[in-house]
């Protein structure tokens, strides 16, 4: 009866363990260039803040989605589109999708997001990555900027008020050719 009892408890742990042990685990990870040289980690649910482009050129983020869990992770995405935009705010945007729904494990991939602010201010694009990591399950992450920052002094001109100080000067020098004419008659 022990014997017994302790088999089921032996299968009974060997089961919690093994499923606990074979799992895919989402890593993201990025780079604000074209290529990945020294990725920077980002947390489910993190921003990365791409700073101000007052030119609203092009900038490339590269996502690198890394699978370190033991067995292999599937993006549940609807293919083609694995990783899904949306909320986008004054930014036009391209997500390179991957080739394939499935990151073995210990692999990677690597995706790049491209976005071009549209107008100035701030702009917002949010990337959601589903997934079967049993504890992260919708990654997402969400990218931002401002594009042309609107400078504090930008609506004040050097021409503003001009128009009442030309006024002002022809009226001044009016008044001082007519005072000179009324001088030089009484001489």
């Amino acid at each position: 009866m022990i014997a017994v009892r302790n088999l089921c408890l032996l299968a009974l742990v060997a089961l919690c363990c093994g499923a606990l042990y074979a799992q895919p685990e989402l890593d993201v990870s990025y780079e604000v260039a074209a290529t990945i040289t020294t990725p920077t980690a980002i947390a489910d649910g993190g921003t990365i803040d791409l700073g101000d482009n007052p030119s609203k050129a092009q900038q490339t983020v590269t996502l690198r989605l890394e699978n370190t869990g033991t067995s292999v992770l599937t993006l549940t995405g609807t293919s083609p589109n694995f990783l899904v935009p949306s909320g986008a705010q004054q930014v036009n945007y391209t997500v390179q999708q991957p080739g394939s729904g499935t990151i073995n494990n210990g692999s990677f991939v690597d995706l790049n997001v491209f976005v071009t602010p549209n107008d100035a201010g701030g702009w917002q694009l949010l990337i959601t990555i589903p997934n079967d990591d049993s504890n992260e399950g919708n990654y997402t992450i969400t990218l931002k900027g401002t594009a042309g920052k609107k400078k504090k002094d930008e609506s004040c001109s050097t021409q503003e008020g001009s128009k009442g100080g030309m006024l002002l000067l022809f009226g001044l020098l009016s008044a001082a050719l007519v005072g000179l004419r009324l001088h030089r008659s009484r001489a």
